[in-house]
């Protein structure tokens, strides 16, 4: 009389073979294609443009931080890695003035990123959403918390 649970009594997602690794299959694959991506960047000596262009930073004298700001905006925008940039301003700036700036640029980015997908993909994107009953379901649930 053991209370032997069978799979149709299991909690939902819980099951074999839900795919409950697939987040950290896509985690990891995510992270060898930075990697790889990062690599492919260096082997083609475009870190040397990098230096020179950081080389270039410091010689703008007040316009550097305004410049570099720009820069990293432009590079989450474009979707380009900013390790090198990151690390670079480090460099050009120093650790404290060169994280201000990264963070300074790096929101900018991301705010000009959003304005972007909000206002020239918006329409799409809604049609891309209400296509699909998931998403449909999980726009209806924010919408009314004023999420989106």
């Amino acid at each position: 009389m053991g209370h032997d649970r069978s799979d149709s009594q299991a909690p939902s997602g819980l099951g074999k073979g839900t795919g409950l690794k697939s987040p950290l299959w896509g985690i990891a694959a995510s992270m060898v294609f930075v990697a790889a991506l990062v690599a492919a960047l260096i082997h083609f000596d475009a870190h040397e443009q990098v230096l020179r262009l950081l080389g270039w930073f410091d010689a703008q004298g007040a316009w550097a931080p305004l410049l570099f700001i720009l820069l990293m905006a432009a590079v989450v925008v474009l979707l380009v890695p900013g390790i090198l940039f990151t690390t670079g301003a480090g460099f050009v700036f120093g650790v404290v003035e060169g994280s201000l700036y990264v963070v300074t640029g790096t929101t900018l980015g991301a705010a000009l990123a959003f304005l972007i997908a909000r206002h020239l993909f918006g329409p799409r994107a809604r049609e891309f959403v209400m296509a699909r009953a998931r998403l449909r379901l999980v726009s209806a649930e924010l919408t009314p918390h004023g999420c989106c």
